[in-house]
C-alpha cells in the first residue's frame, strides 16, 4: 500500500512540475505580448501627435488640413486599440503570472508530499524486511525439533505368576476331520497352586477360517478331564488348520487363561462314511483291504497313474503287521498329493 502511495505521489510531482513548466512558459509569452503591445501604444501615441502638429501646421490650407484631420483620425483609431490590446495583454499576463505562481506552489507541495511518499515507502519496505526476518526467526524455532522430555508417570507393576493349571490335549484319528464329521479332542486339566475351581474349554479359530465349529465344554471342579468335540460342515472346504489350540478359561485371582496347543487339524476332502488310515493297530489290516479294492478298480477305471499309487500304497503297507510307521507315510503320500487323494476317494 505505501508503495502504491509513492508511486501516486509521484505521478502528481511530474504532472505539478509539467504544468509549473508550461504556465512559466505562457507568462514568458504574454509579458513578450504585453512588452510588444506596450511598444505599439507608444508608437501609436506618437502618430497622433504627429498628426496633430501637422493639422496644426496646416493652417487656412483646406487640403493639407483635411489631410491632417484624417491623419489625426485614423492614428487616434489606432492608439485607441493598440491601447486596447495593451489592456488585454496585461490582463492576460497577470492572469498567467498568478497560475505560474499557484504551478510553483504545487510543485513545491507535490515535490514535498512525493519526498514524504518515498520516505514512508522506505520506512514500510524497512519494517517489511524486519518483519519477515521475525517471522523467519519464529518460524525456525517452531518447527518441530527432537527434545528429550520426561514426564513423570505412574509406575506400572506387572506380576507374572504361574498358572493356575496345566492343559493336555490329544485329538483323536490324529486331527483328521472329514467333511460333516466329527472328532473328540480329549482333555486333561492339572490344577495346582490351590485352584479348585471349574474350567472351560474352548477352541478359537484362527483368522478366516470357516466350516468349522466347536461348543465350549466345562469341566467342573471336581474333574480333571473333559471332551472337545470339532465339527466340519457339509459345506467346508478342504484346508490344513495349523496353530490350533485349546483354550482352558477359568477365574483365579482374576481370569486365567491358559492355551494348549494341538496337533494340526486337517479338513480332508473326504465325505462321512469313506474309511481312512488310522494310526492304531485295529484298522491296519482293514486300510490293506480297503487299498486293495482301490488298486483293482483304479486299474480298470482311471488307468496306470492311480494304479500305480495305489499299487505302490499296498506294497509299502503290507505286512507292515503293527508298524504304526509305515501308515503314517501312507497317509502323508496321500495328503501331499490331493489331486490323486480326491481322485481315488471319489472311486
Amino acid at each position: 500500500a505505501q508503495n502504491k502511495t509513492a508511486n501516486l505521489s509521484q505521478k502528481t510531482k511530474d504532472a505539478a512540475v509539467k504544468k509549473a513548466a508550461d504556465d512559466v512558459a505562457n507568462l514568458k509569452r504574454l509579458t513578450e505580448a504585453k512588452a510588444l503591445a506596450d511598444k505599439s501604444v507608444v508608437d501609436a501615441q506618437n502618430l497622433e501627435k504627429a498628426a496633430a502638429e501637422e493639422l496644426k501646421n496646416a493652417g487656412e490650407n483646406v487640403d493639407l488640413k483635411a489631410a491632417a484631420e484624417k491623419k489625426l483620425a485614423d492614428s487616434q483609431a489606432v492608439a485607441k486599440t493598440t491601447i486596447e490590446t495593451q489592456t488585454t495583454a496585461e490582463k492576460a499576463r497577470a492572469d498567467a503570472d498568478v497560475a505560474a505562481k499557484q504551478a510553483e506552489e504545487a510543485k513545491v507541495k507535490a515535490d514535498a508530499d512525493a519526498k514524504s511518499a518515498d520516505e514512508k515507502n522506505k520506512s514500510a519496505t524497512a519494517e517489511k524486511a524486519a518483519a519477515d526476518q521475525r517471522f523467519k526467526a519464529a518460524d525456525t524455532y517452531a518447527k518441530a525439533a527432537n527434545i528429550n522430555f520426561h514426564p513423570t508417570t505412574t509406575p506400572i507393576v506387572i506380576t507374572v505368576k504361574a498358572a493356575p493349571y496345566t492343559v493336555a490335549a490329544n485329538p483323536a484319528d490324529g486331527g483328521n476331520i472329514k467333511i460333516g464329521a466329527k472328532i473328540e479332542v480329549k482333555c486333561e486339566v492339572k490344577r495346582q497352586g490351590g485352584f479348585a475351581g471349574p474350567v472351560t474349554l474352548t477352541l478359537p479359530l484362527p483368522p478366516n477360517v470357516v466350516g468349522v465349529k466347536s461348543e465350549p465344554v466345562v469341566i467342573p471342579a471336581d474333574q480333571s478331564a473333559g471332551t472337545l468335540t470339532i465339527e466340519a460342515a457339509a459345506d467346508a472346504p478342504e484346508a490344513q488348520l495349523a496353530n490350533m489350540v485349546v483354550r482352558a478359561t477359568s477365574q483365579f485371582e482374576g481370569e486365567a487363561i491358559v492355551d494348549q496347543p494341538i496337533r494340526e487339524v486337517n479338513v480332508m476332502n473326504v465325505r462321512e462314511g469313506t474309511e481312512v488310515a488310522r494310526d492304531d493297530k485295529g484298522m491296519q489290516h482293514s486300510l490293506m483291504r480297503d487299498l486293495q479294492v482301490l488298486y483293482r478298480r483304479a486299474a480298470g477305471a482311471l488307468g496306470h497313474l492311480i494304479g500305480q499309487s495305489c499299487r505302490v500304497a499296498w506294497r509299502r503297507c503290507r505286512g507292515c503287521d503293527g508298524e504304526r510307521q509305515s501308515l503314517r507315510a501312507l497317509r502323508s503320500a496321500f495328503e501331499r498329493d490331493r489331486l490323486r487323494w480326491r481322485t481315488v476317494a471319489a472311486i
